[in-house]
């Protein structure tokens, strides 16, 4: 992602009116900044990777798909998807974990 302009500080000077200055505060939150930014742009690619997911699950006429040690189930009511990671026992049967469970 572009990063943004620094702003030029408003030049204030003399005894106490000049603001603190940190180096390390400064890089820590440019650092976040550009982390939510980031976490803004993937928000977006999940919700419409989630979206693509479920229009082709309903296409092939799917509520229920496994693949590798995942299950993922399509909600048609409340257009959700979930992905799950399926761990057999010892008796054969499935604990599924959420690994994904997000309505959109």
């Amino acid at each position: 992602m572009a990063t943004r302009p620094k702003q030029a500080d408003f030049p204030m000077t003399g005894k106490g009116v000049e603001a603190p200055k940190f180096k390390d505060v400064d890089r820590l939150a440019d650092k976040l900044t550009e982390l939510r930014d980031d976490r803004a742009t993937l928000s977006t690619q999940i919700g419409d990777t989630e979206r693509r997911l479920m229009e082709a699950m309903k296409g092939h006429e799917l509520t229920t798909y496994f693949y590798s040690d995942r299950k993922v189930e399509y909600k048609e009511g409340v257009a959700h998807v979930k992905i799950k990671t399926v761990k057999a026992d010892s008796k054969g049967s499935d604990n599924g974990s959420d690994s994904d469970d997000v309505p959109t």
